[in-house]
């Protein structure tokens, strides 16, 4: 149990990192992390995450297909969460 609640903590965070750093190499014309490998991140369970990087960090604002796939992978999420709950532990919303 205690795995199925580090798992999203830890990739959440890493997301958030990768936002951070992302920005910051943009801001110094260097090497960036590719947003497939952001998005990637963001639909294996770092979603808000990115969601929170993307705000906070105001990065990657302008990019509509990069902003409408993170909300994807956030709103799946809740759907996923919904369904787990619902279906694990009866709570009807």
């Amino acid at each position: 149990m205690l795995l199925l609640l580090l798992l999203p903590i830890s990739l959440n965070i890493y997301a958030l990192i990768q936002m951070y750093w992302d920005k910051r190499q943009a801001q110094k014309d260097a090497w960036r992390v590719p947003e497939k490998q952001l998005l990637r991140l963001g639909f294996l369970g770092g979603s808000l995450g990115l969601l929170t990087g993307i705000y906070w960090f105001r990065h990657k604002t302008r990019k509509r297909s990069f902003l409408w796939r993170a909300w994807a992978a956030f709103l799946l999420h809740l759907l996923l969460l919904g369904f787990f709950l619902y279906y694990f532990y009866g709570l009807e919303f």
